[in-house]
C-alpha cells in the first residue's frame, strides 16, 4: 500500500464489532486484558481525512463501524501527527486535543474517561490508530505505553493480512462468479448449437416455413415474425408489437442495411431475410431481455434457414411451374379430365382437389405487372394455389371458403408490396376444382363491376355487390336474396300475422308517400307511419338510405314473381280436349 493511503481505501471491509473471530477483534481483546482497559478500538483514516472504526471490543452502540471521526480532532489526529502514543486521563477535559461535538458526544454517551491511542504505522506513515478507553480516570505507566505501541505495529501486521485475506476472497468470488456465467454461457451455446442441427435437419428434410419458426422460437425463448419484404406476415409464433413510426422503419431499414440484428425497440429485434443481394424479407424477434452472443448468431442462422426455404419453395415452384400452368390452364376452359384424373394431378403439385377454394381475378391499378406476377406466384405456391397472369389480370386459385376475406388478404398484401392499390373480384366457395371455370367467369364479372361502380382498388365477391352480385352471379341464389334483404320483415309477418311486407310494397308504389300508400290500404296514415316505423326498427337504420332501398325494391319484386309463379302452379288445369 502506498503511503499515507488509507487501510479502508485499500478493499479494507468495515467488520461488525462483534466480529470475535477476526485476528484483530483477538488483539484488541488482549489489549483490554493486558492494559486493563473497558474497551479497546481501531479507527482506519480515509483519504479525506475521516476515520472510521472497523473493529471494537467492549464499545457501546454509540461507537460502531459506522461511526465516523471528523479530520484533525481528537487525541487520534495529536497520536498520527507527532508519529508516537498519546494518553489522556480524562479526554473531555483535557483542551490539548482539537474536540469535535459529534466525538465528545459518543464519548459521553459511552461515558470514557481515559484514552491512550497509539499510532499504527505503515512505512512511516500513519494509517490510523489504535485505542485503550477506560471508563473511568486513570494514568498509563510508560510500560503500558511501550506495550500499547507493540500492539499497535502487531496490529499493522494483522491489518494487511486481513485485507490480504479479503482480497483474495473477493477475487475468489469473482472467479466462482466468472465460472458461474461461463458455465450458463457454455449450456446456452450448446443448446442454441442443438437447435441450429435441428433447424438444418428440418430446412433440408423439406420442413415448412411455419415449423421451422417454432423451434426457432422455443430455442431462442421469445417470439418470431417472418414478414416478406412488402410487410405481409409469412409466419409468426406470437403477437409481435407493430412498428409503423417513421423511426421505427428506419431501424427497420437499418437491418437490411447493417446485415446484421438490429434493435427495434426495447426487446424488438429485426434481421434481414437475404439471398445474395435480394432482399426476402425479415426475421423479428420479441424477447424478454437483451440478446446475448450466442443469441444473436442463432437469430442470424434462422434468417439464413429462412431464406433458404423461401428460395427452395421459390426454386420449387419453377419446376413445377408447367404443371401448374397446365393444370390451372384446363380448370379455366373447362377442358378437365376425369374426376379421378384430375385429382391425380392436383396432388401431384401439392392442390387439394376436394378442398374449398375460392378464384380470385386481379387487376393491379398502378403498372408493374411483371413484379406482380413474381408475387403471384411465390404467394399462391406459399398457399397451395395457381395462378395465371392473362392480360392485365391475374387469376388466381387458392384454397378457402370465404372469398371476401381471401381477396382482402391478397389485394393488402399485393398492394404493400407495390405501392399501388389491387383492384380484385372474389368468386366461391367451390367444391371440387370442376366448379374453377364458373366461379372464374364470376369473379371477373365482379371485377369488371367493380371498375363500372368507380371503385377501383377495392374487392368483392358477389355476395358484397348485393343485387348487382345476384344478377352477376351464375348461381342466382334468388331465396337468399330477398332472406338478406327483407328476412327480418317477413319473419315478422310470418310470426304475427301482419302485412308489414305488403305495406313495404305499396310504400314504394306510392312513391314513398305515407298519405297515399294509408289510402291504397285503405287505414290511417298514423297506422302506416307506425308500420314503418316497425319496419324501420327490423331492417335497420340505413334502409331508407338509395342502395338499400333499391336492394329492398327489387327483393319486393322478385318475391311477387314467386307468389306469382306459385299461384300459377296453383291453378287448376283446364279441361282437356274433348273425346269423340
Amino acid at each position: 500500500m502506498e503511503p499515507g493511503r488509507a487501510a479502508g481505501d485499500a478493499g479494507l471491509r468495515p467488520a461488525p464489532t462483534s466480529d470475535s473471530g477476526s485476528p484483530v477483534a483477538t488483539l484488541l481483546a488482549q489489549l483490554r486484558r493486558m492494559l486493563g482497559c473497558d474497551a479497546a478500538a481501531v479507527a482506519l483514516k480515509r483519504i479525506d481525512g475521516v476515520s472510521h472504526v472497523p473493529f471494537a471490543d467492549g464499545m457501546s452502540q454509540a461507537v460502531s463501524s459506522a461511526f465516523e471521526i471528523p479530520p484533525r480532532t481528537g487525541i487520534a489526529d495529536a497520536a498520527q501527527a507527532g508519529g508516537k502514543p498519546m494518553w489522556t486521563s480524562d479526554y473531555l477535559a483535557d483542551d490539548r486535543f482539537v474536540h469535535s461535538p459529534r466525538l465528545d458526544e459518543a464519548v459521553r454517551a459511552d461515558g470514557v474517561r481515559a484514552v491512550i491511542a497509539a499510532p499504527l504505522l505503515r512505512d512511516g506513515a500513519a494509517i490510523g490508530v489504535l485505542y485503550g478507553v477506560c471508563r473511568h480516570s486513570r494514568r498509563f505507566t510508560p510500560a503500558e505505553v511501550d506495550l500499547c505501541t507493540a500492539l499497535a505495529r502487531v496490529a499493522v501486521v494483522l491489518l494487511d493480512h486481513t485485507m490480504r485475506l479479503q482480497r483474495m476472497h473477493a477475487e475468489r468470488a469473482e472467479l466462482e462468479g466468472e465460472n458461474g456465467r461461463l458455465h450458463v454461457t457454455l449450456l446456452r451455446s450448446r443448446h442454441l448449437a442443438e437447435a441450429h442441427g435441428r433447424l438444418t435437419d428440418m430446412v433440408l428434410g423439406g420442413s415448412d416455413l411455419s415449423a421451422v419458426v417454432n423451434v426457432a422460437a422455443d430455442a431462442l425463448d421469445g417470439t418470431l415474425l417472418v414478414r416478406d419484404p412488402g410487410g405481409a406476415v409469412l409466419a409468426a409464433t406470437g403477437a409481435v408489437p407493430e412498428l409503423e413510426d417513421i423511426s421505427a422503419r428506419a431501424k427497420w431499414a437499418g437491418a437490411h442495411a447493417a446485415r446484421t440484428a438490429v434493435p427495434l425497440a426495447d426487446g424488438v429485434w429485426a434481421v434481414p431475410v437475404t439471398a445474395g443481394a435480394e432482399e426476402l424479407g425479415t426475421v423479428v424477434l420479441k424477447n424478454s431481455g437483451q440478446l446475448g452472443e450466442f443469441d444473436a448468431r442463432f437469430l442470424w442462422a434462422v434468417a439464413q434457414s429462412v431464406a433458404l426455404i423461401l428460395v427452395l419453395e421459390r426454386d420449387t415452384a419453377v419446376v413445377e411451374r408447367p404443371l401448374r400452368d397446365e393444370l390451372f390452364e384446363d380448370l379455366l376452359s373447362g377442358s378437365v379430365s376425369s374426376p379421378r384424373h384430375l385429382a391425380e394431378r392436383a396432388l401431384r403439385i401439392g392442390i387439394d382437389p376436394d378442398g374449398p377454394h375460392v378464384v380470385l381475378v386481379l387487376r393491379p391499378e398502378g403498372g408493374e405487372q411483371g413484379k406482380a406476377i413474381v408475387w403471384a406466384s411465390s404467394y399462391a405456391y406459399r398457399k397451395g394455389g395457381l395462378r395465371s397472369p392473362r392480360g392485365e389480370y391475374i387469376s388466381m386459385l387458392l384454397p378457402g371458403s370465404d372469398p371476401s376475406a381471401v381477396a382482402r388478404a391478397v389485394s393488402r398484401d399485393l398492394s404493400s408490396v407495390l405501392g399501388h392499390p389491387v383492384s380484385v373480384g372474389a368468386a366461391g366457395p367451390g367444391a371440387g376444382l370442376a366448379s374453377t371455370a364458373r366461379l372464374h367467369r364470376e369473379a371477373l364479372r365482379c371485377l369488371k363491376a367493380l371498375i363500372a361502380l368507380d371503385r377501383v382498388g377495392s374487392t368483392a365477391s358477389a355476395e358484397d355487390l348485393g343485387f348487382v352480385g345476384l344478377l352477376l352471379s351464375e348461381e342466382r341464389d334468388v331465396a337468399a336474396f330477398i332472406e338478406s334483404a327483407l328476412g327480418p320483415v317477413l319473419c315478422y309477418d310470418s310470426e304475427r300475422r301482419t302485412e308489414l311486407i305488403r305495406t313495404l310494397g305499396v310504400y314504394f308504389a306510392a312513391d314513398r308517400s305515407p298519405t297515399r300508400a294509408a289510402e291504397e290500404l285503405h287505414v290511417h296514415v298514423n297506422t302506416v307511419s307506425r308500420r314503418l316505423e316497425r319496419i324501420g326498427r327490423l331492417l335497420g337504420p340505413t334502409w331508407r338510405e338509395p342502395e338499400r332501398t333499391l336492394e329492398i325494391q327489387l327483393a319486393l319484386q322478385l318475391l311477387r314473381t314467386q307468389d306469382t309463379l306459385r299461384q300459377g302452379d296453383a291453378a287448376p288445369l283446364g279441361p282437356g280436349p274433348a273425346r269423340r
